[in-house]
């Protein structure tokens, strides 16, 4: 019995100290920390005194969580532009890939040198720092190498400007536009090098270009024509930017010398952006010699020779000899250097001899009938260029003219001509347009001695516009009208007429409708370009001629009719069958486009 009491004793004892006792020092088994999900892990938990077994969601913030964002370091850029770039609320969880993305967005804005992200941890989460450096403001922009387009017209499609923060996507936008500039000019081998960008404080925006230029001009299957001949044509030079229009302009005009049957351009790439440009060349016969005879209504039985040596010796040179002989006979010289001196500045003389039956216009008939002639003359023409299109010549003329049963005269003239072409081939235009004025002056210099009696005292002026308008693929549409006016002492001596080949087609040359000192002439054809030998022409002329009045309807006549053209070595022929007014068809040959 009183050992059941001490146990007893005890027990209590211990009942009374167990309020007393702590476990903080030991784990049991089942703790609370073992029933919390991943998620729970961090977060203070208590137990609800009416539910001993329910866990408490009034929890402490998580040591990711983003309690805020601040950005330091901007300068220019107003913060609320960069907030825009940051998709993170206080609130959200913070991870090094949220971070990331956030500082690849502001570094996307092109404005910023450095952007570097910090981390501060706060009682309820983590803060980020966004520690800004911006660019350098550009407070000077330069381009070298630009020498086609002036730096001022560079500048001005730029979007990068003075004075602004430098911008890394605005460089790229001012590469293209610079190159797009250039492209839009005709320059297309045009490229933006490099960029070097303001690192430090008064540093310029450079760039720097590089035009694309000629390094090398090669010259290649003429065996013949002088490579200098060829070369001196092209306004593009060794060392010159490229320029696509400028190139199309240089083949185009060595292809009017009319040395060539083809002509093949090649552009080769070589070092720092330079280029090798291989002309390839097939010559053609440029000389011609020409013989034949015939026989004309008025003139009889003839035979004539007709030696040209065109590009003599591959200088570009022409010497031409020509007989006649028959009724008439006559011999001719001429010379003519497209470059006596330096560029484009030429000389041409002419020197003849014509005696026997030649033509002349019956002044009652208005027929061209035969009398015995004899022509003794010489002109000198020089050259004097503005342009490749824009050309003027002076030329001085002497001619003395013995007539049978007729007064004998002699001319000394002095002429003025300008001339605008901008056609694209010469021989056999596709396009473009031609204007001609022509001033003549017959002088009577008596003072100098009696050699000069009987000299002739005229004014004549003459126009020639032509035109070529492309319609279809090889189709155009050709046009032309010339006007003549003269006053003085060859009005009744070498009159102008109308109707014939060369005038209005469908009357006989020999029998022109119209003769005066005055003149107005059209033609208008449709021409087909079959191939590159054969043509064919639809043609309608009009025009008159006359003493009184030209403009008078009644003075005019019309011609329409087809033509043929053939392209040979010596040159264009043409057979035209035209209708004049009475109906009656004629046929004219030529050689060379009728304009």
């Amino acid at each position: 019995m009183k050992k059941l009491f001490c146990t007893l004793f005890i027990l209590g004892l211990a009942l009374l100290a167990l309020p007393n006792l702590s476990f903080a020092d030991t784990e049991p088994v089942f703790s609370l920390k073992n029933l919390l999900t991943p998620d729970d892990r961090g977060k203070t938990i208590s137990a609800n005194p009416q539910n001993p077994t329910s866990i408490d969601t009034n929890l402490s913030k998580n040591e990711d969580t983003l309690t805020s964002v601040e950005v330091t370091g901007n300068l220019t850029i107003p913060t609320e532009f960069i907030m825009n770039e940051i998709f993170l609320k206080p609130g959200d969880t913070l991870n090094p890939y949220k971070i990331d993305r956030i500082v690849q967005a502001i570094k996307s804005l092109g404005l910023f040198a450095e952007v570097t992200p910090e981390i501060i941890k706060e009682p309820t989460g983590k803060k980020l720092i966004l520690r800004l450096t911006e660019n350098q403001i550009v407070k000077n922009i330069e381009i070298v190498g630009s020498n086609a387009i002036s730096t001022p017209n560079i500048i001005n499609v730029l979007r990068t400007k003075q004075g602004s923060l430098f911008n890394t996507n605005n460089i790229r936008m001012d590469v293209n536009n610079i190159e797009n500039l250039y492209q839009q000019n005709g320059y297309r081998w045009a490229k933006v090098l490099n960029v070097i960008t303001p690192k430090e404080t008064g540093d310029s925006l450079i760039y720097i270009i590089n035009e694309g230029f000629l390094g090398e001009i090669v010259v290649s299957g003429n065996t013949k024509t002088q490579d200098y001949v060829i070369l001196r044509e092209m306004s593009l030079k060794k060392g010159s930017v490229l320029k696509e229009q400028s190139l199309q302009e240089d083949i185009r005009r060595i292809y009017n010398l009319n040395y060539f049957s083809t002509l093949t351009p090649d552009l080769i790439p070589a070092t720092n952006n330079s280029y090798i440009l291989l002309i390839n060349v097939n010559e053609k016969s440029s000389s011609s010699i020409n013989f034949g005879g015939g026989y004309g209504q008025t003139s009889g039985a003839f035979g004539f020779i007709d030696l040209t040596l065109d590009n003599f010796m591959g200088t570009g040179q022409v010497y031409g000899l020509k007989t006649q002989v028959g009724k008439s006979t006559t011999f001719e010289l001429k010379y003519y250097n497209p470059w006596i001196m330096d560029e484009r500045k030429s000389l041409g003389i002419r020197l003849w001899r014509t005696y026997g039956l030649m033509d002349y216009v019956n002044p009652i008939s208005f027929d061209i009938l035969n009398r015995n002639e004899d022509r003794l003359g010489t002109e000198i023409t020089f050259g004097w260029p503005f342009s490749y299109e824009l050309k003027t010549f002076f030329s001085l003329k002497t001619e003395a003219v013995k007539p049978d049963n007729a007064d004998r005269y002699k001319i000394f003239s002095y002429k003025f001509n300008i001339a605008y072409d901008n056609r694209d081939f010469w021989f056999n235009p596709r396009k473009g347009s031609y204007y001609s004025f022509t001033y003549e002056q017959g002088i009577k210099p008596t003072f100098l001695g009696t050699f000069f009696d009987n000299s002739t005292s005229f004014s004549k002026f003459d126009t020639d516009f032509r035109w070529f308008v492309p319609t279809f693929e090889n189709q155009l549409i050709a046009a032309r009208l010339c006007a003549g006016y003269m006053i003085g002492d060859l009005n009744n001596k070498q009159p102008y007429y109308v109707g014939g080949g060369n005038t209005v087609r469908g009357y006989e040359d020999l029998h022109p409708f119209g003769v005066g000192n005055k003149r107005i002439f059209g033609n208008l054809e449709y021409r087909f370009l079959i191939n590159d030998m054969f043509g064919i022409v639809a043609f309608l002329d009009c025009g008159a001629a006359s003493y009184e009045n030209v403009f008078a309807v009644k003075n005019y006549h019309w011609g329409k009719g087809l033509g043929l053209r053939v392209n040979t070595p010596i040159g264009p022929l043409r057979l035209d069958y035209g209708f004049g007014d009475n109906g009656h068809g004629v046929f004219h040959f030529n050689i060379g486009q009728s304009f």
